[in-house]
């Protein structure tokens, strides 16, 4: 269904996407984002990201993603991008889901480093290293809330 509009006239793309057509908003913010027969404009191209995304198109939802992981048309904002990357990656987009695998990747290899950590110390464990050994092994589990993950991920960018 992409490729159908990806050829389209930009008038008939535009109709479509101002119809409510998420595969042609989608379409339309990537003409948007690369200036292919408009005038390039990140912030145009983020609107129709966004747009597309509440309608559940993956390959919004990504792009949606990258431009509040890197400020781009919107402010910088690594909650909100992790929500549309983690939407994104559920819907089946590749990139999405490689992201937020390698994520979690280096999530886990973090909480292992914190438990050989505290492992090792020689005065016995300390026992305040602890709730953040388990913060780190329960981000993306049923036990870790919304609000934590969000507050986390704010932590990790100012430290």
């Amino acid at each position: 269904m992409l490729n159908s509009f990806q050829n389209l006239p930009l008038v008939s793309l535009c109709q479509a996407a101002e119809q409510g057509n998420p595969e042609a908003q989608y379409q339309l913010g990537l003409k948007y984002l690369t200036g292919d027969g408009v005038e390039r404009s990140v912030m145009q191209a983020t609107q129709w990201f966004h747009t597309a995304a509440e309608f559940g198109q993956p390959e919004a939802q990504y792009q949606l993603g990258l431009r509040y992981e890197r400020g781009e048309g919107v402010p910088q904002n690594l909650p909100q991008a992790w929500q549309w990357l983690m939407k994104a990656a559920d819907g089946g987009q590749p990139e999405a889901q490689h992201k937020v695998a390698a994520t979690r990747r280096e999530r886990y290899k973090h909480s292992i480093q914190l438990i050989q950590q505290w492992m090792a110390e020689e005065d016995g464990y300390d026992e305040q290293v602890w709730p953040q050994i388990r913060r780190e092994l329960q981000k993306d589990t049923w036990g870790y809330s919304e609000d934590a993950k969000e507050e986390e991920l704010l932590n990790e960018t100012t430290h």
